[in-house]
This record gives C-alpha cells, structure tokens and sequence, in this order.
C-alpha cells in the first residue's frame, strides 16, 4: 500500500488554489504596472524586479510537482479502497432514495448469483423475498426518521430462486431528498439461523426446565417442560421478572437462585439443588444450572432445571437402608467384614470380628485379608494331598488371631455397594472343631493308621489326579510297586511291634527320597507305591528320571535299621532288609489305572524271582527289561 501519510502542508485544498490564483493575479497587475513604466526604472530596479519574478517561477514549479505527487498517492490510495471494497468477506451496497441498487461490490454479486454489471440500476427489493418486503421498508422508514443505524435480519433471493437468511446494516447518507443515498452491509446468516432453530427445537423439546433470560432477569424464553412446571401461559410469562414466579417464594430457594442468577451476571456458571413443594403436594428436587450467554447484543442467562425428585428418593432409601445395614453389622453376633475386593484391605469389621481376632477395630482397618488369611500356598498344598472332591468345593481357610493361634473358619461373601463403594460383605463361621474331626475322619478314611501314608482309597483318587494332569500336559508319569524282600523273619523273630517300627521307618525313607510333588502309599502289608508325577514328555528321558529315584529308593532300604527291641530291657538290634520294585512308565493314553497297577506288579515279582534287591521296568512286546 502506498505511504498515506502526507503532511498537511503539502496539501492543496481548493481554498488555498483559489488564494494562490488570486495571488498570481495580483503580481500579474504588478508586473503589467511596473512593465508600462520600465523605461523609467533604474538599472538596479530592473535587476530587483528580475530577480523577483524568477523567483516566483521556481515557486510555482515547486507548487506543480507537489500537485502531481500528491494526486499520485490519492490515485494508489483509491486503487486500494476498490480492492477492499470488492474483496471484503461482506456484501456492500449503495442505493438511492427511490431504492435503485447505484453500486455494489464483488461479494454482493456473489451472494445474489447476479453479474456485477447487471445489478446497476435493479430495485434492491428485486432481492428480497416478498414476505419480508416490509421488514425492509420499516426500518428505512426508521433511518429516515431518527438517523439511526439500523440492524435486521431477512430472507433473501438469489438469481436461481433459492432462498438465503441475511443480517442487514442500513446507514443513511443524508443530501437533497432525491439525492439521499443509503449503504447497506450484508452478511450470509443461513447456518447461524438454521443452527438457532435447531437449538429453539430441542430446547423447546427438552424433557428440562429450560428458560432464557435477559440480563434484568426478565423471561425471553420458556420451553414446555419449564411451561408446564409454572403452570401460567406463556403470553403472561414473556417479560415477567423470573425470581418473582411462584416455585421461589422459599427464602432460602430465592437467596440461591439471586446468587446464581448474579454469578451468570458475571460470566460464572452456578449449580445448585432445590426443593419445591407442587401445588398438588407432590415434592420436587431440582438440579439447577445458570449458565452465561456471550451474545453481540450483550449476555444472556440460560437457566436449566434437571428433575433429581427420583434419585433423591433413591438416594434417602439407600441411606436408611445403610443405616438398617450399619445396625445390623455392629450388633450381630456373627464375625463380619467388609473388604475391599481388589487388594483385599479390610474396610470395617464389627464387634463380634474384634473379639474374634483380638485386634482393636482400628488396627483390623489398617490390615488387608493376607495379613490375617494363611497363605495361599499352604492351602494349595493342604488342599493337593486331599481327596479329589469335585462336588465339594472348599469354603474352609485358616486364619491367624493376634494372639498367633490358628483358626479355621468358613468365609461366605457377597459383592454389595455402600456409599457408592463396592465391597464385599464377609461373614465368617468359626468352625475349627468340626474341620479338626473332619480331618481326623478323613485321615482314618484316607490314611494307613500305622504309616500315616495314603492308602488305597487315597491313593486311586491320587492316580485318577496324576493321569488328568498327564492327559493335558503330555508329560509321562511313573509308578513303583515296592516289596520287602525279607520282612517275615523280623516279625517272627520279634513280633509284630517291632515290625510296625519297620514299617513306619520305610515309610519315612520312601517319603524322603521323592518330591513333594509326588505321592507315596501303604499298598497293604509289607508292600508300598511310590508315583511319580510331572516328568518329561519324552519318554527316554522320563524313564531316566525315574530310574535315578528308583535306585535311590533301593539304596535307601537297603541301609540298616536300628529298631528297639523289648525284651527284660529296651535294646537296638541293627536289621537289613532290601526291597524289590517294579516300574511302569506311561502317559494316560497308554493305559487304564488297573492295568498300571497289575503291570508294576508284575515287574515287580520279576524282581523278586530274580533275586530281589533289584528294579525292573514292565517291558511291552518288542521291548527289552531295563537290567
């Protein structure tokens, strides 16, 4: 853009023109005057009077250069305007008194659908849909009347026909009456409209209580759910001061409601709850929101109302009811908990649970279910030398009082909410003597009273165990038939008390040679099982495992034993006796658990008829005793 700023004294209004002019006249009349009587000046004079008049020629020069540059600047300063003019994202329009379009600029054109050149000269109304003809005429009456600008809104129409909502800003530029000339601006407003009508159709819609007011508090607009909440019409409602309606007689209802009202004053969006006895006594909470409008013509109040009447019922029933379940907690003679069911922190524990585990109730609060529950993996290992129970599920866990006793205890638990927290509500039953007879019942069921090693009972729940996890796995597993090759004489010799000393102390070997993993039973009399879980699922490789701990086992056994023997005094009589084993090494594919049982009992009676003292593994057709 060309440099604007020009000093004033290098401009020339045509006032100074004129001055200079009559300036130039009156040396002209000097110069004819001083010319007719030239011949009677001195040479000096004529000289002075030279002198003068190039000087004001050089003036004059000056003057005329000063001329052109400034109508230059003018000349880029128009180009300019024009461009703006004709580019601006707005449509500008001059027209006469009559309303004859005079001049209008690129976007105009553009909006209309109209060549530039053919929109001189239409009537502008030509462009307004006829409908709204006098919305136009109104206010270029107002203009005219109070020389105030005017802003509208109206529809327009375009070249095609299509229709177009435009925002109109009307200015008067006053002159002779046929001379007057007024300038409009015109802005596409098609999406803010269709967006206001959208939100005037779903506010009207809104299952809320939604008005809009002014900044006085004064109602613009009501929806029909705020409508029918007031219960007065409409036409009564428009203009009326909204603190004074009927649902805010409550003091207290009012000052929170003038305080929200105030904060959206402000720009501050408020919310509150109210309460509102209806007119049919019906009672009513509201979940109120005032919230700021940022228009053009100043701010705005939004005011919704969101009916809670449901949830606040919902919310007083499940107070009471906390209350009835507080009660309930503290004073029932049961030991419960509340638990925290993610990392298992105790929440609260009533009465009943204090006494029970002999901490204060503040410290069981600070505690979580793992300080006071037996780890998992002694249940784990409890539970694995248990029959298989399927129809039982095990309820029973072991917990640790402050005072370091063990008590088992079954736990029933259900998920509840409280608060809107989720927990579990634990009751827990002291049941430490029955688990304790029920043990001790299982274990006479399940267990050689002598050894203490399962028996035979325990031990075919043990194989169906072994052959199910072999089936998902893959791995081979083992089982050994043991037999004392010379356990008769030490009962004949020293009777049957010392032969069970015998028994218990092979057992404990037995026991000692394998894993934990792994199961040894008392199969009857002088005869032992030995099952081996778990192996690798290449059978060479399984079979080498389970030779190392059958020749273990046969070392073992064959070590001496001392053994108290009564006679008028207790004496220690060293006693050697070896064993004889048969091995069997399969997968649960390979065979039934009878046959498993009958094929190590025959390898193991091959050992026998060998000479005892030995191991031999159960051979298939085509395959060779393991020596």
């Amino acid at each position: 853009m060309a440099n604007t700023n020009i000093s004033p004294s290098s401009r020339f209004s045509a006032e100074v023109i004129q001055t200079m002019r009559q300036r130039a006249e009156d040396r002209l009349k000097e110069a004819v005057a001083l010319t007719d009587g030239v011949e009677t000046l001195s040479p000096s004079a004529t000289r002075e009077l030279l002198h003068d008049l190039q000087v004001h020629q050089i003036e004059l020069e000056m003057q005329n250069d000063e001329l052109r540059h400034t109508q230059a600047e003018l000349s880029v300063l128009h180009e300019h305007y024009s461009d703006l003019f004709d580019w601006a994202p707005v449509g500008y329009v001059t027209i006469n008194a009559q309303g004859t379009l005079l001049e209008a600029n690129l976007t105009t054109a553009t909006l209309l659908g109209v060549k530039r050149s053919v929109l001189s000269s239409l009537p502008f109304t030509r462009f307004i849909l006829k409908q709204d003809h006098g919305i136009f005429h109104q206010h270029r009456k107002q203009i005219l009347d109070h020389h105030e600008l005017q802003s509208f809104d109206l529809r327009m129409l375009k070249s095609g026909g299509s229709l177009f909502w435009a925002n109109l800003t009307l200015t008067y530029v006053p002159g002779q009456m046929d001379k007057a000339e007024f300038r409009l601006a015109i802005s596409d407003i098609t999406e803010r409209k269709h967006a206001q009508a959208l939100f005037h159709s779903l506010f009207d819609q809104s299952v809320f209580f939604g008005c809009i007011l002014d900044k006085q508090l004064r109602l613009l607009e009501v929806n029909r759910a705020a409508l029918s909440l007031m219960g007065t019409p409409l036409n009564v409602l428009i203009g009326k001061y909204f603190p004074d309606n009927r649902l805010w007689t409550d003091e207290h209802n009012q000052a929170e409601l003038m305080h929200a009202l105030q904060q959206a004053i402000c720009g501050v969006g408020t919310q509150f709850e109210t309460f509102h006895t209806l007119p049919n006594g019906k009672p009513l909470y509201l979940m109120v929101n005032t919230t700021p409008i940022f228009l053009d013509t100043g701010i705005q109040i939004a005011f919704v109302g969101v009916d809670i009447t449901q949830r606040k019922q919902t919310e007083q029933a499940l107070k009471q009811s906390e209350r009835f379940f507080h009660d309930f907690f503290e004073s029932n003679s049961s030991v419960m908990l509340l638990i925290e069911p993610v990392f298992g922190q105790l929440i609260d524990a009533n009465r009943a649970a204090v006494a029970f585990y002999g901490y204060t109730r503040e410290q069981l609060m600070a505690m979580y279910l793992c300080h006071i529950n037996m780890p998992a993996q002694e249940q784990r290992v409890a539970r694995s030398k248990q029959p298989h129970r399927e129809d039982h599920p095990d309820l029973v866990h072991a917990h640790k009082l402050a005072s370091g006793d063990v008590r088992y205890v079954e736990v029933y638990s259900t998920p509840i909410e409280l608060a809107d927290r989720a927990m579990l509500f634990s009751i827990i039953h002291d049941v430490t003597e029955r688990y304790l007879l029920e043990k001790q019942v299982h274990q006479l069921a399940f267990h050689d009273a002598l050894t203490q090693l399962p028996n035979r009972s325990l031990l075919n729940d043990r194989m169906t165990q072994i052959m199910a996890i072999s089936h998902r796995s893959g791995c081979f597993c083992a089982l050994m038939m043991v037999d004392l090759d010379n356990f008769k004489p030490i009962n004949d010799l020293h009777g049957h008390l010392v032969g069970d000393l015998m028994l218990i102390e092979v057992a404990r070997r037995l026991t000692l040679c394998v894993r934990e993993v792994d199961t040894v039973a008392r199969f009857g009399g002088d005869e032992f099982v030995v099952m081996l879980s778990e192996l690798s699922t290449d059978k060479a490789e399984s079979t080498a495992q389970t030779a190392t701990v059958a020749e273990k086992i046969i070392q073992s056994l064959a070590e001496p034993y001392l053994l108290a023997v009564k006679h008028d005094d207790d004496t220690l009589t060293e006693y050697r006796c070896t064993a004889s084993m048969g091995v069997l090494v399969f997968t649960s594919s390979d065979v039934s658990r009878e046959d498993i049982l009958n094929r190590a009992d025959a390898a193991m009676y091959q050992a026998k008829n060998d000479g005892g003292n030995r191991i031999r593994f159960y051979a298939t057709e085509g395959e060779r005793e393991r020596p």
